[in-house]
């Protein structure tokens, strides 16, 4: 999918920061707020947000396609993005994160490519982001706050496959699964030449972060004290100098302006449900 524009998209956005459920930004402000997810934070950018889905089960990511002014992003896009920040696992050792689970519905919206018809790749298919200190120990060097990406169905079908899959129940309701022992993550910023420790990725497609996936068993061994923490990345893709949970679901990103929502079922860290 090289060129594609969730491709590029994906590249430049991945975090910054948390909105509570009061949101500091001029247009959200004007949004009408619901009742906020009690197990996390909206931490929405522009037009967008989480809210509790109408059956009772699970929440919606939704965008609208307004047109914003710059400045809410971190990395000065104008966009909108739905973020709901999964609270409680900050410190959480890296070594711990065995398995994460995402089951969702497309409402209005593009669905991605394993809905039946398939359609394109789209930056509004839900994905995951952790915000990991490798240096966790408490390094003389200061803690090195990185994002790992996974559970995204958004990159080249080979890398894709590699960081979470995909599986349809032939209704649309689509279940995504990572687990450490079988799926890699990718590192913001990271390729095969610069990665923590020297350690190589075991699927490489180009030199570019998006295109090259590192087992968590390898990263482990490199940062073996690396914890999930609660954070200001310094990331493109967040609502800009605020503080996020440690687990971000996303839909959307700095660049995405088209109306649509997602509804979120189920999210799972090991087993244990991380939705309201």
């Amino acid at each position: 999918m090289h060129g594609s524009r969730s491709w590029r998209s994906l590249e430049k956005d991945n975090l910054q920061q948390l909105v509570p459920v009061v949101h500091a930004n001029r247009w959200r402000q004007q949004m009408p707020r619901r009742r906020p997810p009690l197990a996390g934070l909206d931490c929405s950018v522009n037009s967008a947000r989480v809210q509790p889905h109408s059956s009772g089960v699970g929440i919606t990511l939704t965008t609208t396609a307004r047109v914003n002014e710059a400045g809410a992003f971190q990395g000065g896009g104008s966009g909108n993005k739905a973020i709901y920040g999964a609270c409680g696992l900050h410190l959480l050792p890296l070594a711990e994160l065995q398995q994460l689970l995402i089951v969702w519905q497309n409402q209005p919206g593009p669905a991605g490519p394993h809905v039946e018809p398939a359609q394109a790749v789209t930056v509004a298919t839900p994905y995951l982001n952790l915000l990991v200190d490798l240096n966790a120990a408490g390094d003389p060097a200061g803690e090195d706050i990185r994002v790992l990406v996974c559970c995204s169905d958004q990159l080249s079908p080979a890398i894709s496959e590699a960081i979470g899959a995909t599986r349809n129940d032939g209704s649309n309701r689509l279940t995504v699964r990572w687990q450490a022992d079988t799926h890699g993550v990718l590192i913001v910023g990271y390729d095969g030449s610069n990665a923590p420790g020297g350690i190589s990725p075991v699927l490489s497609n180009g030199s570019s972060w998006l295109e090259n996936v590192f087992s968590l068993t390898d990263l482990l061994a490199a940062c073996p004290q690396a914890r999930l923490v609660d954070a200001v990345s310094g990331d493109g893709g967040l609502p800009a100098a605020e503080r996020t949970p440690a687990l971000l679901l996303c839909s959307g990103d700095s660049g995405y302006q088209e109306a649509q929502s997602k509804w979120v079922e189920r999210l799972e860290i090991n087993g244990r449900s991380l939705l309201p």
